[in-house]
């Protein structure tokens, strides 16, 4: 939401809709052009630019894991009260990853949310380890009320290669794709905000520091 805010305080003649779903969206269908995505997508006649990148993490409370214990394996998870998603981004099918091999585990959810957001509120709450995006708990984690757990363990697929856009420069980071028809390609309006949320998600150069 900051890149929409951004872009339409520069264009201040342009009025904008936003969809805020979890779910593919049929952009014809929905009319919705262009569309940001996390991950990777299944294959289609739309043009698809990566714009930046994204990790995937767990998270808890201070006060959740003064109660239950920090898990220091994937393993130790299945003990512990897990929050879960049930859309299509992040589900209870968590993803681990070390020295090249991949552990997969289907986690036994205390809770099961609609949506990431109500699973970061969860997890502040004390109600147990959530996954999510690394972006929506950046202000909990710098404010104390969430901890990262695992994060040299927790990553997400690796990005389509047929994809225009910068190579993802670890194997703990997927990408963020700007998806439009190719109608909407040649459309100036469409275009401003491509571009402004390519600037905004772009990742940094190799030796910038990272916001993270």
């Amino acid at each position: 939401m900051p890149v929409i805010v951004e872009f339409l305080r520069a264009f201040p003649q342009i009025r904008m809709r936003v969809q805020l779903v979890d779910r593919l969206v049929n952009l014809l269908d929905e009319r919705v052009d262009p569309v940001l995505r996390l991950g990777q997508q299944p294959s289609s006649n739309l043009i698809a630019t990566r714009v930046g990148l994204h990790r995937q993490v767990l998270c808890a409370s201070p006060a959740y894991l003064k109660k239950h214990g920090t898990p220091l394996r994937p393993e130790d998870l299945l003990s512990h009260d897990c929050v879960t998603h049930e859309g299509y981004a992040v589900g209870s099918n968590w993803e681990f990853h070390s020295r090249g091999r991949t552990m997969k585990i289907e986690m036994p959810s205390r809770l099961v949310v609609s949506s990431v957001e109500a699973a970061v509120v969860a997890a502040t709450e004390a109600a147990g380890i959530a996954r999510v995006v690394s972006y929506q708990i950046e202000e909990p984690v710098k404010s104390g009320s969430l901890v990262k757990l695992l994060e040299a363990l927790t990553a997400t697929g690796a990005c389509q290669p047929h994809v225009r856009g910068p190579r993802p420069d670890s194997a703990q980071a997927a990408g963020i794709y700007r998806f439009c028809s190719a109608e909407t390609a040649g459309k100036a309006r469409p275009r401003k905000c491509s571009r402004s949320a390519d600037a905004t998600l772009a990742p940094a150069p190799q030796g910038a520091a990272s916001a993270q």
